[in-house]
């Protein structure tokens, strides 16, 4: 783009370009829509302008309204991919976005998720539940099969 213009008999030009980004999309996806407290939630996604190695970053906003930032980077086809363990329940809201570069304008796409609480002993155990309640099992089946076999036929 160019003009000029004419001032008390002087003439003064400018000249300048402009370079226009193109617009850019980004996908994101979840493992699920609702989980327990505590598991893991699976974040995908693709960014189809996008090179390896661009940063993406990720917003978990809890239920509360406070947010847990992440940063990924793409794969060489544009995707990307991270694993986050809520632990607070309620609606949930994952954002991923990135700024852009000289080329694609930024953009950002969100999804809602619920995370479930879980139920009062389960918490007070943590991630040990499973293995308290295998080891339960066990001391169940033994004491069994030792009283049967002291019990004369």
């Amino acid at each position: 783009m160019s003009g000029c213009s004419f001032f008390l008999g002087e003439r003064d030009c400018v000249e300048a370009s402009f370079q226009s980004r193109a617009p850019s999309s980004i996908s994101v996806s979840l493992s699920a829509q609702t989980i327990g407290q505590g598991e893991n939630l699976f974040v995908t996604g693709r960014l189809p302008e996008a090179r390896e190695g661009v940063e993406i970053v990720l917003d978990h906003v809890s239920p509360e309204g406070s947010t847990v930032r992440r940063t990924v980077t793409t794969e060489p086809d544009g995707s990307f991919s991270d694993r986050y363990p809520p632990d607070t329940s309620g609606a949930w809201t994952v954002t991923a976005s990135w700024e852009g570069n000289e080329d694609y304008e930024g953009s950002s796409a969100a999804k809602g998720f619920t995370v479930t609480a879980r139920p009062g002993w389960m918490a007070a155990l943590g991630g040990y539940s499973i293995l308290v309640g295998a080891v339960a099992v066990v001391v169940i089946v033994s004491f069994v099969l030792c009283w049967r076999r002291r019990t004369p036929r």
